[in-house]
């Protein structure tokens, strides 16, 4: 007779940090009242919309319900979600100070970063999963193109995934001015390299729009990197450079970005992103630290 395994939450392979985070945010309130703002907020754009459309034959429109609907789904999973993880780095580096056991658990500073950044992208996932069925019924009354409610999903998602790394990264300073100050740094980047991505005159092109989604990487990696490189230890030679050198990384490529743009076109901007995405890993390349120290007796 087989013993089957016991069942377990979350499978071995996830990362411990995510595992910890995730569990932590599903028993706090802010999911319970983010997910009912939002179902409420949608439900009662998606019932003005169908209330106009019995009462008035469909006479009368309201392209104002679907960009009031879009404002809201951009400022809420591009700003307010993303800003409950302005403390998301505190308890590792503040008091208490968990990164020295993290570390000690064979867990690297990006995984660190990386479950945290994960964990709030995920959750927002799910938010906008949930309100899939209402963008369904409101293709289906004409309010919404299809074509444009997928690219409005995804957008809204990369929008939160960057801004998240954003928040988590700058989560890492001590002092709230310096958190707003990083999170203003990054998302001006942000919109700057966004629009250089995007600049045309008879619309932006899917290779455009692909270039748009590699400028984002680029930020969103380089904000994570701010968040490792404030992960340090009281005394060790491998902690990870300043954050000096990422942020001049990040004001000197929106500016490559138009040099790029205007010297070989949408090529030559592909090109550069993907170059400057490389550096951006390079700056501090994601590996598992090694805390061995030479004694007396190993040699020189």
């Amino acid at each position: 007779m087989e013993w089957q395994k016991p069942l377990t939450a979350f499978p071995d392979q996830l990362s411990p940090v995510f595992v910890r985070d995730l569990r932590q945010i599903l028993r706090s309130p802010l999911i319970v009242v983010s997910f009912l703002i939002l179902q409420i907020t949608v439900l009662a754009i998606t019932g003005l919309e169908l209330a106009l459309l019995r009462f008035t034959d469909g006479s009368i429109s309201a392209p104002f319900l679907s960009a009031a609907l879009s404002s809201f789904l951009t400022i809420g999973f591009g700003v307010a979600l993303p800003l409950t993880s302005l403390g998301a780095l505190q308890p590792e580096i503040g008091t208490g100070r968990n990164i020295e056991l993290l570390l000690a658990a064979s867990l690297s500073r990006w995984k660190v970063v990386r479950g945290k950044w994960f964990t709030a992208t995920a959750m927002s996932l799910l938010l906008l999963i949930s309100i899939t069925p209402y963008l369904t019924v409101r293709y289906f009354l004409g309010s919404v193109d299809l074509i444009g409610a997928i690219e409005g999903f995804f957008s809204n998602l990369t929008i939160n995934a960057v801004m998240n790394a954003i928040v988590i990264g700058a989560s890492g300073f001590r002092s709230y001015i310096a958190r707003g100050l990083s999170i203003l740094f990054f998302g001006a980047m942000f919109s700057i390299s966004i629009s250089v991505s995007l600049a045309s005159t008879s619309g932006p092109s899917p290779v455009q729009k692909l270039v748009a989604v590699i400028a984002g990487a680029v930020i969103l990696v380089l904000a994570m990197q701010v968040g490792r490189a404030r992960l340090k230890l009281f005394s060790t030679p491998e902690n990870p450079p300043s954050t000096s050198g990422i942020f001049v990384i990040a004001l000197v490529f929106p500016f490559l970005q138009g040099i790029g743009l205007a010297s070989g076109g949408v090529i030559a901007l592909m090109i550069l992103s993907l170059l400057w995405l490389a550096l951006a890993f390079l700056v501090d390349r994601p590996h598992r630290p090694s805390y061995r120290y030479r004694t007396s007796s190993s040699p020189a």
